[in-house]
């Protein structure tokens, strides 16, 4: 799971994530205030952490689970990057040509 929020009052962003097992056991979980970076921005660190730790543990396989509409559909292929998403779609595809495989879900 990965998830972000973005305080309106402050502008700051926070991000969390967890992973588990099928059998619901926590491999590992993290979260970060991000400042005044943009909620988008905060969700993308998140699942980058996320990818990163979980191909470290050995799995090529992952479910993602967000709520976060945009990030789905970027990762899906359905939009085209902004110039702010480019670096992290290339850092996506470049997990997916060394043998990753991901499925994202809102």
């Amino acid at each position: 799971k990965v998830a972000a929020h973005k305080n309106r009052s402050s502008k700051r962003s926070g991000y969390a994530y967890e992973a588990k097992t099928l059998e619901g056991n926590v491999l590992f979980s993290g979260g970060a205030s991000s400042g005044r970076k943009t909620q988008q921005l905060a969700i993308q660190d998140a699942l980058g952490e996320a990818i990163l730790k979980s191909m470290q543990l050995g799995y090529n396989k992952i479910l993602i689970i967000s709520n976060n509409k945009r990030l789905v559909q970027l990762c899906n292929q359905g939009k085209e990057p902004s110039w702010t998403e480019q670096n992290f779609v290339a850092d996506l595809n470049q997990l997916q040509q060394q043998g990753l495989t991901t499925h994202y879900f809102l």
